[in-house]
């Protein structure tokens, strides 16, 4: 499950749980029709220390609106 608050027109935040319990953070940056937006996701169960491999993720995302804001 993700929520994002609308911090005004141009900055978008949010956090995110996944069912294995991992969270995730979420920013949007938001020009006009485009957006860019930056995903980092990480587990709080994992012991990283005694990893070799880290589990977490970074995720860019991109969107484009196409039509009005009326149009769903």
């Amino acid at each position: 499950m993700n929520a994002m608050v609308f911090m005004g027109p141009k900055i978008d935040l949010g956090m995110g749980g996944q069912n294995q319990g991992d969270l995730s953070a979420l920013m949007q940056l938001n020009f006009g029709n485009f957006g860019i937006g930056y995903s980092y996701q990480f587990s709080v169960n994992g012991h990283t220390l005694n990893q070799k491999i880290s589990n977490n993720t970074h995720e860019v995302g991109f969107r484009y609106r196409l039509g009005g804001m009326g149009l769903l």
